[in-house]
C-alpha cells in the first residue's frame, strides 16, 4: 500500500482505508515502532502503573475478604477474621525491579509464620512460648469474670493451623480485571 501526498489511498484488501489528511512521513510512523526507546519507555511506564493498580486491587480484595470480629476463629477454608486488623493493616504490594513483578502479601510479622500458616495452614510446635493476649471485660470461656487488659498464655505442643487462605481467593477474584489495568495506559 502506497501512502501518497494527495487525497487518501484506496483501501486494500485486510488492510483498510488510509487517509493522507493525517500527513505524517514515514520517519514520523516509525518514531512509533515498539523497539524505538521513547515507545519502550512509555510502555515501561503503563505496564508499571497498570500492574501496581492491578497489585493494589487485589489488595484491597483481601483486605475486605477478612472480616472483623471480636473473638473465634474463622471456619476452615475461609479468611481468617482480623481481630486487631494487623494482619489487614500490613498488606503491602511493592515492585521487584529485578523481575519486573509485583508481590501482594503481609509484610512485618517479625519471624511469625502465621500468615503463611494462615494462607496454607499447617503446624508449629509450641515449645513454651509465651504470647499476651488482650483481654475484653467480661466472662471467658469457664465462665470466670476478666478484667480488661493482658493475659499471658503458654503454648505446649502442637499447635495446628487449618487452611484459612486469603491472598490466593483475593488474586482469583480479581483475575477477571486484570486486562482491563492495561486499557488506555499507553497513549502517547
Amino acid at each position: 500500500m502506497a501512502l501518497g501526498s494527495g487525497g487518501s489511498t484506496g483501501g486494500v484488501a485486510g488492510i483498510g482505508h488510509v487517509s493522507t489528511g493525517d500527513a505524517r512521513s514515514i520517519a514520523q510512523w516509525k518514531t512509533f515502532f515498539f523497539d524505538r526507546p521513547a515507545v519502550v519507555k512509555a510502555v515501561g511506564r503503563a505496564k508499571t502503573a497498570a500492574l501496581a493498580r492491578f497489585a493494589g486491587y487485589v489488595r484491597s480484595v483481601a483486605r475486605r475478604s477478612m472480616r472483623r470480629r471480636k473473638t473465634g476463629a474463622s471456619p476452615a477454608g475461609t479468611p481468617p477474621f482480623a481481630k486487631s486488623g494487623e494482619i489487614r493493616d500490613l498488606l503491602f504490594f511493592a515492585h521487584d525491579l529485578r523481575s519486573g513483578t509485583f508481590v501482594v502479601g503481609p509484610l512485618g510479622f517479625k519471624r511469625s509464620l502465621v500468615p503463611s500458616l494462615h494462607e496454607h495452614g499447617g503446624s508449629v510446635n509450641g515449645d513454651g512460648r509465651v504470647i499476651y493476649l488482650k483481654n475484653s471485660p467480661g466472662r471467658d470461656a469457664t465462665g470466670r469474670f476478666v478484667s480488661k487488659g493482658v493475659r499471658r498464655l503458654v503454648l505446649k505442643g502442637m499447635l495446628v493451623y487449618p487452611p484459612r487462605p486469603f491472598m490466593a481467593p483475593a488474586l482469583a477474584t480479581s483475575i477477571p480485571k486484570f486486562a482491563a489495568t492495561f486499557r488506555g495506559t499507553v497513549t502517547r
